[in-house]
């Protein structure tokens, strides 16, 4: 049960990770860049 535990863990962390990687690199519009200068 431990060993399925951590798997499943493991998936879910894997999993949020991507979200947030995906969501963050839609999130940056090249407008950020002229509104920073």
């Amino acid at each position: 049960m431990i060993l399925r535990t951590l798997r499943f863990m493991t998936l879910v962390l894997v999993a949020l990770w991507i979200g947030l990687e995906f969501s963050h690199a839609l999130a940056l519009p090249p407008s950020t860049q002229d509104s920073n200068d």
